[in-house]
């Protein structure tokens, strides 16, 4: 019988030892040398007890090169974007708002804090002019991390005009000793369409991680942070887009297996009879069906599919009816939504057809073609080009019922104004205000659409998963 301290869990310190002694990384068989060299596993199962013990230490890291390494120093090298807002430098004390990359890049043991880096530890940062600071990591708000600058940052800052737009760059020079290096990267100067094309890399090498095997547990942004540090797809000078709102992307693309899509639809989506129009311009797959349409609208324009819906093409008596609810008992001839194709449907600009949704409020949508074209380069689909204005809380009561409702939030005098803005932020969050719309967000918001998922019941829970996120 192994003793006691055969247990599994015995064996992690042994594993970090080996890892983080070894100046490069190593393959799991090596590793297994190295932890039997010092002491023989005698466990049932060695090859399940060293597995087990990697699994648990998240400062051993896998590298996608098939060896495993000290992850603070997989971390040399590493570049990340941070955005620049004047903002936070003029708080007190000043801060500089964190994406979850930038996190794991600054305090890479966040999460272990047994073995050292964690985040109660200071860094150090040199600027381009050669001057040094201090970064210590705090949360303020709800789960919202920053790093709390000494005033040397701030000086530079305001020396080199940094302006809202611009980002910081932040490299990891060597992690393992705390140490860093900082640079602006100026909107003015900045080549967009290289950080797009460096984005999309960086999304590609994620969907290839998960795709491995390996990303199962990308479901989370930091998680996504950090299988992309400790790959090295985060070592080019020009880092992508932060994570944050981009990481989704990676299990799109991993669920179309990265392939591109052959054509796209350019769509403008008008919700009928609003006044002032409530629309959105989209960009989809031409491939996709009607139910992973749905979903697309359902992100576009806002609402929390939450009511049944259907599709329309053609003209009464003539129509043709496409959802993913269907009945044996429904009066009309309702085809599946999964098994239609966008190009079979609508193949010509000029097309256009229909979609309702919520047949209490009936909010009827045109849905016109534009466009069919290749995709473009480093561009991941679906997208949301442009629009104008928030779509109404749902339950409102329809087209009607949303402009009395906007009349009374736009009366602070009203009976009803207190109350009715109450709900209103219930069912669409304290930001809404009805004359916004973010088109870079509803793209980022699409991200999580997965076109293997066509059953309501599964993209319900996906849709669940990111709820709170999407406030």
């Amino acid at each position: 019988m192994p003793a006691k301290t055969d247990k599994p869990s015995a064996f992690t310190e042994l594993v970090v030892r080996a890892v983080r002694e070894s100046k490069q990384p190593l393959t799991f068989d090596e590793i297994m040398a190295s932890v039997a060299k010092q002491r023989p596993i005698t466990t049932s199962s060695p090859k399940g007890t060293i597995r087990s013990a990697l699994s648990n230490i998240r400062l051993v890291a896998h590298n996608n090169a098939g060896k495993y390494g000290w992850y603070p120093r997989l971390l040399c090298g590493a570049y990340v974007r941070i955005p620049f807002s004047p903002s936070d430098l003029q708080l007190d004390p000043a801060r500089i708002a964190l994406s979850h990359e930038a996190c794991e890049l600054l305090w890479p043991g966040f999460f272990d804090r047994k073995y050292g880096f964690g985040q109660d530890e200071i860094v150090h940062v040199t600027l381009p002019d050669v001057t040094r600071c201090q970064f210590s990591l705090k949360m303020i708000g709800n789960g919202n991390w920053f790093a709390l600058p000494t005033p040397q940052f701030a000086q530079w800052v305001r020396a080199v005009g940094a302006r809202e737009g611009d980002d910081f760059i932040l490299i990891g020079s060597d992690p393992e000793q705390r140490q860093y290096q900082i640079t602006l990267d100026a909107a003015k100067t900045r080549d967009n369409a290289l950080r797009q094309r460096r984005t999309y890399e960086v999304l590609e090498q994620g969907a290839q991680i998960v795709l491995s095997g390996r990303g199962r547990n990308m479901y989370a942004s930091w998680e996504a942070a950090h299988y992309l540090l400790a790959s090295g797809a985060m070592h080019d000078p020009v880092p992508p887009l932060p994570l944050d709102g981009i990481w989704r992307a990676i299990l799109l693309l991993a669920a179309e297996n990265l392939q591109r899509p052959k054509s796209v639809h350019q769509l403008k989506v008008t919700l009928q009879d609003s006044k002032p129009t409530i629309w959105r311009r989209i960009c989809v797959p031409s491939h996709w069906t009607h139910a992973t349409l749905h979903y697309v609208l359902q992100f576009a324009m806002g609402w929390t599919n939450s009511h049944l819906h259907q599709f329309s093409v053609g003209e009464s008596p003539e129509q043709t009816f496409y959802s993913l609810y269907r009945s044996e008992d429904d009066d009309l001839d309702v085809k599946d939504a999964r098994k239609t194709q966008l190009k079979t449907i609508a193949p010509h600009v000029g097309d256009h057809f229909e979609y309702e949704y919520d047949f209490g409020d009936s909010w009827q949508h045109t849905i016109e073609v534009e466009s069919i074209s290749p995709p473009e380069a480093y561009v991941i689909y679906p997208a949301c080009l442009d629009g104008k204005r928030a779509a109404p809380p749902d339950d409102c009561g329809g087209v009607h019922g949303y402009a009395d409702l906007l009349k009374v939030l736009a009366n602070k005098r009203h009976a009803e104004y207190r109350d009715s803005w109450d709900w209103v932020r219930s069912m669409k969050g304290p930001a809404w205000r009805p004359d916004q719309f973010d088109a870079a967000q509803t793209t980022q918001h699409m991200y999580c659409i997965n076109p293997k998922v066509h059953g309501a019941e599964a993209y319900a829970a996906l849709f669940r998963r990111f709820s709170e996120e999407l406030e």
